[in-house]
C-alpha cells in the first residue's frame, strides 16, 4: 500500500462497480436492518402502555428485552450455517418472514409473562441470522478497501430505525381502540405486515452471488472478482482497471465492430496476464484462476469458477467465420461467484482459498486469538447499547416528569391508582417521550455516517472505536450528577452522547472484525462474535431493568452503563496489534496479521493448495 496520498485510497473516485453495488444492495440492507430494529425495538415504546397492565413491571420488562437474546445467542451459528447451505437469496427473506409472523403474533396472543417471554425468545431466534447474513453479503461483495462505508450504513439504519419508529409509534399507539385492539396490539401488528412486505422485495431483488447480479456488467464483474482476489494492490491500479471495466462496458454497449473488440480484448487481456504473472499465477487460454474473495472471507459459502463473459456482444445475425473470430476475440476468461454452499465436503476451492467444513470453520474462529479479543469487546459494547435501545424512552419519560432518580416504571406490587398514572405518565407525557427518544438516535445516524468515512478515509479501525466509547462513557457517568442538579437539557445531552457513542462505532468495529476473520471462516467469524457479543445485550436491558426494581432509581444501572462503557473503551484503545491502519491492512492483505498458532495450519494448507493448483495448470 503505497504512503503517498495520490495513491491513498481515498484519493482515487469511487470506482463504477462500487458505486453500483452500493446503489442496488444498500438500500435492501437499509430495509431489512430497519423493519429488523423495530420489531426488536418496538417494545421500548409498547412498554409505555403495557405498564397499565396488571402483569407488566420493570422485572418483567428488563427480562423479557433480555431473553429475546437468549434466542439470539444460541441461533447466530447454527443460522449462518443454514445460509451458507441454502444461500442468502433464500435464508434471508425466509427468516425476514419468520420474525414478521412473530410480530403479528405478540400483537395477537400476549396475554401475560408467559406469552410475553415466549414470543420475545421466538423473535431472538428468527432474527439470530440477518445481520451476519448482511455482513457476509458484503463480504462477498466488497474488497476491503471499500468495506467500511457499507458497514456503517448498515449501522446508521439502526438509529434511522429508531428515528423512524418514535414518530410512528406516537402515531400508532393514539389509535388504541380500533378494531377492539389497544395502542400496543396495532404497534406490533402493522410492523409486522411491514416486515413480510420487506420479506417478498428481498426475494425478488436480492442477488445471490456476483455472478448473478443483474446490475453489475460483464466488465464489472470482472473488475470486482479482480479485487475481491487482491490483484490490484494499489489503489492506482483498482482506479485504472475501473476506468477500463468502464471502458469496456462502454464499447460492447455501442457494438464495436468485430476487429476493434478483438484489438481491445487483445489489449485487456495482456493487462490481466500482466496482473498475473505479478500474482504468481498462470493463466491459460481458456481460463483464469483467481484466488478467492480477500483471502478469508468467502469461506465454504463460495465457489469460483472460470466462465466466459462475452457472449452478449457476439451477433446472432453474423455469418459462422465472423461469430468464431467475435467469439473468440471478446471472450473475458473470469472467475464470478458461483451461488452457495456448493463447496461443501471439497477440500479447498478452485481459487486456492481453504474451503472448511462447519466444524472446522467454529473450532478455527475460536481459535483466532483477535476474534476472542473483539467478542469481549462486542459483549461490553452492546451491554450499553441494547441497555440504551430498551430504556432511552423510559429515561425520558422519566426525566420529562422529574423523577429519573426514583421509580419510574409501574411496579406490579403497587395497589394505587394515583400511583400507577404517575409512573406511566399520561398520554401527552408518552407522546412527548416517544419523540424526544428520536433525538439521540438520529444524531447517532449522522455520526455512524461520519465516523465510518473517517475510518475508511484513514484506513484506521481502532481509535474510531475506541475513543468515541471514551467520551461516551465519560458523558454517561456525568449524568447522575446532572440528574441531582436536576439539570435536564444538559442530562438529555448526556444520553444523546452515549447513544451515539455505542451506536455510530459500530461500523468501524465490524470492518476490524471482517479483516481479523481467519481465511475461510469470514462467515462463521462474524456470526460467532455478534453471537458472543450479544451475551452482553441480553445483560444490558436485563441488568437495568433489574437494578432499577431493586433500587427504585436510574442512577445505579446509569452507573453500570458508563462503567461498561470506558472498560469497552479501554479495550479498544489498549490493544497493541494495530500500530497503524495502513501497515495493518497491509498485514491483513499479506495474511499475516495476528501469527497466532491457530492461523499457521490454515495459511500453510492454502500455500500448499495454491502451490498444486499452478502445477495442474502448468
Amino acid at each position: 500500500m503505497g504512503s503517498s496520498s495520490s495513491s491513498a485510497p481515498w484519493a482515487a473516485p469511487l470506482p463504477a462497480p462500487v458505486k453500483k453495488t452500493h446503489k442496488a444492495l444498500l438500500p435492501l440492507f437499509v430495509s431489512l436492518v430497519v423493519v429488523t430494529y423495530l420489531d426488536r425495538t418496538s417494545l421500548a415504546f409498547a412498554a409505555l402502555q403495557l405498564c397499565n397492565t396488571d402483569w407488566f413491571n420493570a422485572k418483567v420488562y428488563g427480562l423479557g428485552s433480555g431473553v429475546f437474546y437468549a434466542g439470539y445467542v444460541l441461533f447466530q451459528i447454527p443460522s449462518n450455517l443454514l445460509l451458507c447451505r441454502l444461500g442468502a437469496r433464500l435464508w434471508l427473506p425466509l427468516i425476514t418472514a419468520a420474525f414478521g409472523m412473530v410480530a403479528v403474533c405478540s400483537a395477537l396472543f400476549i396475554r401475560g409473562p408467559a406469552s410475553f417471554y415466549a414470543l420475545r425468545l421466538a423473535l431472538g431466534i428468527t432474527e439470530a441470522g440477518v445481520f451476519p447474513g448482511i455482513w457476509h453479503i458484503c463480504g462477498q461483495f466488497y474488497p476491503n478497501t471499500y468495506i467500511t462505508v457499507p458497514y456503517s450504513v448498515i449501522e446508521a439504519s439502526i438509529a434511522v430505525s429508531q428515528i423512524l419508529a418514535a414518530p410512528a409509534a406516537a402515531a400508532l399507539l393514539q389509535l388504541a381502540g380500533l378494531a377492539g385492539l389497544a395502542g400496543w396490539q396495532i404497534l406490533f401488528l402493522a410492523e409486522g405486515l411491514l416486515t413480510l412486505a420487506v420479506a417478498a422485495v428481498l426475494r425478488w431483488w436480492l442477488p445471490a452471488s456476483v455472478a448473478t447480479a443483474s446490475f453489475l456488467t460483464a466488465a464489472d464483474k470482472v473488475w470486482l472478482v479482480e479485487q475481491l482476489s487482491g490483484f490490484h494492490s494499489g489503489t492506482a491500479d483498482a482506479a485504472a482497471a475501473a476506468a477500463a471495466a468502464d471502458a469496456s462496458a462502454a464499447e460492447v454497449d455501442v457494438g464495436l465492430s468485430a476487429g476493434q473488440q478483438h484489438q481491445h480484448q487483445h489489449s485487456s487481456k495482456q493487462h490481466h496476464q500482466q496482473h498475473m504473472t505479478q500474482s504468481g499465477w498462470q493463466e491459460s487460454d481458456d481460463a483464469v484462476l483467481l484466488v478467492g474473495s480477500n483471502g478469508k472471507d468467502t469461506g465454504s459459502c463460495t465457489v469460483w469458477k472460470s466462465i466466459e463473459l462475452g457472449s452478449n456482444v457476439s451477433s446472432s445475425n453474423s455469418s459462422s467465420s465472423s461469430s468464431k473470430q467475435l467469439s473468440d476475440s471478446t471472450t473475458v476468461s473470469a472467475a464470478v461467484l458461483q451461488g452457495h454452499g456448493s463447496s461443501a465436503g471439497s477440500g479447498s476451492s478452485s481459487s486456492g482459498e481453504p474451503v472448511l467444513s462447519s466444524w472446522q470453520q467454529v473450532t478455527a474462529t475460536f481459535r483466532n486469538k483477535l476474534i476472542l479479543y473483539l467478542m469481549l469487546l462486542k459483549a461490553l459494547k452492546d451491554v450499553a447499547l441494547d441497555g440504551l435501545v430498551y430504556w432511552v424512552p423510559m429515561l425520558v419519560h422519566a426525566l420529562l416528569d422529574g423523577s429519573a432518580v426514583s421509580l419510574s416504571v409501574h411496579d406490579s406490587s403497587s395497589s394505587s391508582s394515583s400511583g400507577e398514572q404517575r409512573h406511566c405518565g399520561g398520554k401527552q407525557s408518552q407522546l412527548q417521550a416517544v419523540l424526544l427518544s428520536s433525538i439521540p438516535f438520529g444524531t447517532a445516524a449522522v455520526a455512524a455516517l461520519l465516523l465510518g468515512h473517517s475510518s475508511e478515509r484513514r484506513q484506521e479501525r481502532r481509535m474510531h472505536v475506541g475513543l468515541p466509547l471514551l467520551l461516551g462513557g465519560c458523558a454517561f457517568m456525568l449524568l447522575p450528577l446532572m440528574l441531582a442538579l436536576h439539570s435536564h437539557v444538559p442530562a438529555f445531552l448526556m444520553v444523546t452522547a452515549a447513544v451515539v457513542a455505542a451506536d455510530a462505532t459500530t461500523g468501524p468495529f465490524w470492518g476490524w472484525v471482517h479483516m481479523a476473520a481467519a481465511p475461510g471462516t469470514g462467515a462463521v467469524s462474524l456470526a460467532a462474535v455478534n453471537s458472543v457479543g450479544k451475551a452482553g445485550g441480553f445483560l444490558g436491558p436485563l441488568s437495568f431493568g433489574l437494578i432499577l426494581h431493586a433500587t427504585g432509581s436510574y442512577v445505579p444501572s446509569i452507573l453500570l452503563v458508563g462503567a461498561v462503557m470506558l472498560c469497552g473503551a479501554a479495550m479498544a484503545l489498549l490493544y497493541t496489534g494495530e500500530r497503524s491502519g495502513q501497515r495493518y491492512q497491509q498485514l491483513v492483505d499479506e495474511g499475516l496479521l495476528k501469527k497466532t498458532r491457530s492461523l499457521r495450519p490454515l495459511r500453510q494448507q492454502q500455500q500448499q493448495q495454491q502451490q498444486q493448483q499452478e502445477l495442474a495448470q502448468l
